[in-house]
């Protein structure tokens, strides 16, 4: 009946970061939206893109634009955190585990027994991997088979963890054999460690790449921007092959599509960086953040930047010319 007790307990602890992060921000987002709609009134059903014939109409004033990336933001960011914090709780595990199994064969080779090894080497820091050795420790000492104790307090973990973790119990059956198991275990440990820095580096380069990638989508996008403003604000309406007319776009619609699709351009990087830096999708939620907050900036004040890079002078926005037969 304790063991259960015990295993409901930890799966509480387990969920709870990640329980507080969704409360927050869905109570946050509802907080949001409702202040955008009905008290700053971002909507503008007169400043609407129509789509589909018109069964769709796309906001594209600047004011929902940035509303919308802050809903995304305040949904997302608080996850994002977690899911970054919990990863790199696993990866501090991952790399004081070696310096453990290598401290905890030195132990049993002075001939130490292992269980009384692992309660003396759990009052030593060894970063995100103590509470573990504590947890395991205090299993043990209630009676539990050692094996099980591992098996419960590690199963949660990544499975290089969980892997090593489980020779220590191996040890322990081994009988005289321990210290030699927990060195090769150690050994191996940081081979894995070693090989994964390694490919660590040789994955960083293509993560730039994807920033290079999107560095030039913002560049190429001021460029549309500006040749749409300069066109628009002399012809409105430009005459194309065998007599067809060809309105143009006002600018603000074209900086709003750019704008939604930098927003899922910034989605798919953001998913390929976790994926190729770290193996699992949760820490790209905090780049995504990253990534919506300088796209905001970047179209609230694009005009700016044009003119700062280019040296030229942005034309200022002109009605929309009216257009006849």
């Amino acid at each position: 009946m304790a063991k259960v007790r015990v295993r409901r307990v930890k799966k509480r602890k387990l969920k709870r970061g990640y329980i507080y992060a969704v409360f927050f921000s869905g109570f946050a987002v509802l907080a949001y939206l409702f202040l955008a709609i009905f008290i700053f009134k971002v909507y503008d059903p007169n400043k609407t893109i129509v789509v589909a014939g018109g069964a769709l109409r796309i906001p594209y004033n600047i004011e929902f634009l940035n509303s919308f990336t802050l809903v995304l933001l305040i949904a997302l960011f608080p996850l994002g955190v977690v899911s970054f914090l919990d990863y790199r709780r696993r990866k501090s595990i991952e790399r004081n585990l070696p310096i453990f199994l290598r401290d905890l064969a030195e132990l049993v080779r002075t001939g130490t027994p292992l269980t009384k090894a692992i309660e003396e080497l759990s009052l030593r820091n060894y970063e995100a991997l103590t509470p573990l050795l504590k947890k395991l420790t205090l299993r043990v000492m209630f009676g539990e088979d050692l094996g099980d104790a591992v098996d419960e307090v590690f199963k949660e973990e990544s499975p290089t963890t969980r892997k090593l973790a489980l020779m220590m119990a191996e040890a322990y059956y081994s009988g005289g054999k321990a210290a030699e198991v927990l060195r090769t275990a150690s050994n191996f440990a940081l081979l894995l460690q070693r090989f994964d820095d390694e490919k660590q580096r040789e994955l960083r380069v293509y993560g730039m790449i994807v920033y290079m990638a999107i560095v030039i989508y913002l560049i190429v996008s001021a460029i549309l921007l500006y040749m749409d403003i300069s066109m628009f604000s002399t012809i409105g309406v430009a005459r194309g092959a065998r007599g067809f007319a060809i309105t143009l776009l006002p600018p603000e619609q074209v900086k709003a599509v750019l704008y939604y699709a930098s927003i899922v351009l910034m989605m798919a990087s953001a998913a390929i960086l976790s994926k190729v830096r770290y193996g699992v999708m949760g820490p790209g939620i905090l780049h995504l953040s990253v990534l919506l907050v300088v796209i905001m900036i970047y179209y609230t004040y694009i005009e700016v930047i044009v003119s700062l890079l280019m040296g030229i002078q942005v034309p200022q926005l002109q009605p929309t010319p009216v257009i006849r037969p």
